[in-house]
């Protein structure tokens, strides 16, 4: 497993980081312990909210999207991970169409046209 820890112990609330590669991920395996919150190193800037939370009570993996709205934060649940059927790139692009609906939703002003051509 190739995780950077930053404390020794592993404690709920704590994120951890690793890169956004669907073999990094698939190889996540953890016998015992707290659920965890992995971001994401090197990713653009509309991938900065993308989490992975990993159980290894039942080594479910799965996508979360930490944004803000009207001054709280908030968490999205995506998709789980499934090797060779939805990893980084579907939920890159899952997380281009979420922006897409939560900048119509948050702004009604937003000009359309320009959000249309960012997907």
């Amino acid at each position: 497993m190739v995780m950077s820890r930053k404390l020794k112990l592993n404690v709920p609330g704590m994120s951890q980081e690793l890169y956004l590669d669907d073999t990094q991920i698939n190889n996540i395996h953890l016998k015992d312990g707290n659920r965890l919150d992995i971001r994401f190193k090197n990713v653009p800037d509309y991938l900065t909210g993308l989490y992975l939370r990993y159980s290894p009570k039942t080594q479910s993996k799965v996508f979360y999207l930490k944004y803000f709205y009207e001054g709280k934060s908030q968490w999205l649940k995506l998709k789980p991970f499934l090797p060779n059927s939805y990893g980084s790139i579907q939920v890159s692009k899952e997380v281009i169409k979420q922006g897409f609906v939560l900048a119509c939703k948050s702004s009604p002003k937003t000009d359309l046209k320009i959000l249309i051509n960012l997907i």
